[in-house]
This record gives C-alpha cells, sequence and structure tokens, in this order.
C-alpha cells in the first residue's frame, strides 16, 4: 500500500510540473514566429494561441507577455484559463512600433505561480519614421431626401478585435436652419438592424463610425451593408471606408495600419425605388433598435 501511495504521489508532482515543459512535444504555440514592419507608433495586432495537450489537476492562467522591457506589447484578451487536455486558448496582441528594429519572444507565463510555459520568436524591423502614403478619392458627395451609403465591416480574421475594413459617414447640412437626419442601417439581405437620428445645426458636418455604432446591436455589425439617410434637402452625405487593422475599440477610424482609405459618393435613391416614409414603416412594424450614433467628430460641440 506504502509502495502504491508513493506511486500515485509521484505522478501527480510529475503532473503539476508538466507545463514547465514548455517547447516540446507536449504544447503547441501558433505561430512559430512572427516577423513585422513598424514605424514608430505604428500599431499591428496579431492572434497567436497555446495549446498543453497532457492532462493536468489544476487549470493554467496563462497571460501573453515581452521578454524584453523595450518592446512595447499588450494582450487585448486578457489572462485566460486552461484546461489542458488539447485545450487551445488563443489570444490577440498589439504591437507598437517603437521606430528602431527588435528581436525578442512573446512569452506564455502562468499568472498565478509564474514561470514560462512557451515562447514565439518576434521580429521588428524598424521601418521608415514617416506613415506611408495614403491616396484619397476625393467626392462632393450628393443631396436629397433618401441617400444610400454602402458600408462595410469586415473583420479581420482570428483577430476578434479588429476590423479589416471600417467605414465612417459624414453628413453635413449646408442649410440655414437646423436639420434632423434619420439613418437607417440595413445588411447585406436588406434587414433592417438598427436606425438612429442624428441633430444637425446650420453648417454643422458630423462624421460617424459606423461600424462601432452598428456594433453596439445584440447582433454586431454586419459585414457590408447599407446606410439610409433621410434628410431635407441641403443635406448631404458620403461614406469613407478604411482598408487596413482597426481595432473595435477605438472609435477613431484610421490610428491602427492604415493601407488606404477610399471616399464614395452616397447615391440619391429615386422616390420610386424608395422612400422614407417606407423605411420609417418598416421601423414600426419591425420594430429594430435605436442606437446612439459613435461620433468621431460632432462639430455642434
Amino acid at each position: 500500500m506504502r509502495l502504491i501511495q508513493i506511486s500515485l504521489l509521484a505522478l501527480t508532482l510529475a503532473a503539476m510540473a508538466a507545463p514547465a515543459l514548455a517547447q516540446d512535444a507536449t504544447t503547441t504555440l501558433e505561430p512559430s514566429s512572427i516577423a513585422l514592419t513598424l514605424a514608430n507608433g505604428e500599431q499591428a495586432v496579431r492572434s497567436v494561441s497555446y495549446t498543453f495537450h497532457p492532462f493536468c489537476f489544476r487549470p493554467l492562467e496563462i497571460d501573453v507577455v515581452a521578454s524584453s522591457a523595450d518592446a512595447i506589447i499588450e494582450n487585448l484578451t486578457g489572462v485566460l484559463v486552461n484546461g489542458c487536455g488539447g485545450d487551445e486558448s488563443e489570444f490577440s496582441v498589439r504591437f507598437t512600433g517603437t521606430g528602431e528594429s527588435q528581436s525578442f519572444t512573446l512569452d506564455f507565463v502562468d499568472a498565478e505561480f509564474g514561470g514560462t510555459l512557451g515562447s514565439i520568436p518576434v521580429t521588428v524591423n524598424g521601418g521608415s519614421s514617416e506613415p506611408p502614403p495614403v491616396r484619397t478619392i476625393e467626392s462632393a458627395g450628393e443631396a436629397g431626401p433618401l441617400l444610400a451609403c454602402f458600408y462595410d465591416c469586415s473583420e479581420v480574421p482570428g483577430a476578434g478585435v479588429a476590423w479589416r475594413e471600417a467605414s465612417s459617414l459624414k453628413i453635413a447640412n449646408t442649410s440655414s436652419d437646423d436639420r434632423l437626419a434619420q439613418l437607417t442601417f440595413l445588411d447585406g439581405n436588406q434587414n433592417i438592424v438598427a436606425f438612429s437620428r442624428i441633430a444637425l445645426a446650420s453648417d454643422d458636418i458630423d462624421e460617424i463610425n459606423v461600424c462601432s455604432t452598428l456594433a453596439r446591436t445584440s447582433s454586431g455589425a454586419p459585414k457590408t451593408g447599407l446606410a439610409y439617410v433621410e434628410g431635407d434637402l441641403g443635406v448631404y452625405a458620403w461614406t469613407k471606408t478604411y482598408r487596413g487593422h482597426h481595432l473595435k475599440s477605438e472609435p477613431e477610424l484610421g490610428r491602427g495600419r492604415l493601407l488606404g482609405v477610399g471616399e464614395t459618393e452616397c447615391r440619391i435613391v429615386p422616390p420610386s425605388v424608395r422612400s422614407g416614409a417606407d423605411l420609417r414603416a418598416k421601423i414600426a412594424t419591425e420594430r429594430p433598435p435605436e442606437i446612439p450614433s459613435v461620433m468621431i467628430n460632432d462639430t455642434s460641440d
């Protein structure tokens, strides 16, 4: 009996110590390495994961840190609990460039008891200190009683915290009177997902983050769709779509890894196709949520 007890104790201690055997067949780290080019202040988000294959008697509380104090990284996911036995913990990590080239490791650490569970090599090319040039297609927009504006809120695959494409909507009131614009958001299947109202003072220009606004709905922001702007004569609108890598927690677009910007007109919808009265009737019937707009610029403040 004593021999059996000693054997069980040895197995227990071995299982509890197993996470320390990080970088062998007991674990899978994805990706195997990370290579970035970041100018000073430029940011990028990458997904990384840690899988521990053996079973263990206690779950692991895992955090992600940089091995170098000079590296600027942030674990956007926070500490995750890994149950072992093939459980995968996936993190979104934001890297910020310092303008210098760097080499360090991204370490998965035991947040409860300490110790490194595994590491991913990271190299950062300092790149240029100047931001990359961005080509903008200007548009004067259009004015009319009902405007249709295309938006894009495509997510970065696997990241979960960022958009690959994100759209803003600018609305201008060039009249001498105050105006109230109603925004009706439809998804790619022409279903109304939400509506909002914007009060515009005379000569006012407001800009909203369409994707952050729609993220407030229970189903989140659709991939693509149309934003209808209903206003009086003198209300203009146009959209701007940013291509790159934009954090969902940052309302102001263009602060992430920006690859391009395009301005597109909102087109006038003929009454024979659709009217503001039609949209209001659908809202009364379908009762979509009314959500406050996430403002990028509110010149009436």
